[in-house]
């Protein structure tokens, strides 16, 4: 986390910018409205089409002031957590089917549990925005395979705890296997995913977690490819 003074003023910036986005976007929302109920006189089939390009498009500016909003309290204030024993594996395979689909083509969810009987003590809505922020960030990104897996296995140790592994079936193997020292925080500036993934990241470490990205290069020096995701959480 970021110390008090630094919070603060990334709390106001993202106040006033979701405020500034929520303005425009209201006025939009309204003439579209307007025009789809051809108050302003009759729409072609074209301009109909055109209207709901724009509407989906003001829908997520709509989500993504919510999302900085989101951000900017998490930033200022103790994230309150509820805290039950939380099953991780069923709550994760509860979520996959609420998960948003890839647009162009069908990515299945597959949960594989290598840890049966583990659980977190956690806050159980929380966890599912969680892990359903992850698997739609990363359902995005695998780009060599149909399947996303998510794999769960227990780690040993003084504090023991549970291994997420998010990556596609392809690479889920070798994901597994990768120490979380030979990867990098978690990638948050994904295209697509608004700030799902920062939120994500608070929530994990409010539960005493951490977050990883496993990244390779990609074609240009400012590229980088995200192979998978690796969130630790103490078991409970």
């Amino acid at each position: 986390m970021a110390d008090a003074g630094t919070a603060t003023e990334k709390d106001l910036l993202l106040s006033h910018g979701a405020h500034e986005i929520r303005n425009p976007v209201a006025v939009i929302t309204g003439w579209l409205g307007m025009l789809k109920t051809e108050r302003l006189g009759p729409l072609t089939d074209l301009q109909r089409g055109a209207i709901e390009h724009i509407a989906t498009s003001t829908a997520k500016l709509a989500v993504l002031a919510d999302e900085m909003s989101h951000v900017s309290r998490l930033l200022v204030a103790n994230i309150p957590i509820a805290r039950t024993r939380v099953e991780l594996a069923s709550l994760i395979a509860g979520e996959a089917p609420s998960v948003p689909p890839v647009l162009d083509r069908n990515v299945s969810i597959q949960v594989i549990n290598d840890a049966p009987g583990t659980a977190v003590n956690g806050d159980a809505a929380k966890l599912r925005t969680v892990f359903n922020s992850l698997m739609f960030a990363y359902r995005r990104e695998i780009v060599t395979s149909d399947e996303l897996c998510v794999a769960l296995d227990r780690v040993t140790g003084p504090q023991p705890a549970i291994r997420v592994t998010i990556g596609g079936a392809d690479r889920i193997g070798e994901l597994r296997r990768v120490p979380c020292s030979e990867m990098v925080p978690l990638v948050e500036n994904r295209g697509g995913v608004g700030m799902r993934l920062t939120i994500a990241r608070f929530l994990i470490e409010a539960h005493g977690g951490q977050v990883f990205s496993k990244t390779t290069p990609g074609d240009t020096p400012r590229s980088v490819l995200i192979l998978g995701a690796v969130v630790i959480l103490p078991e409970a």
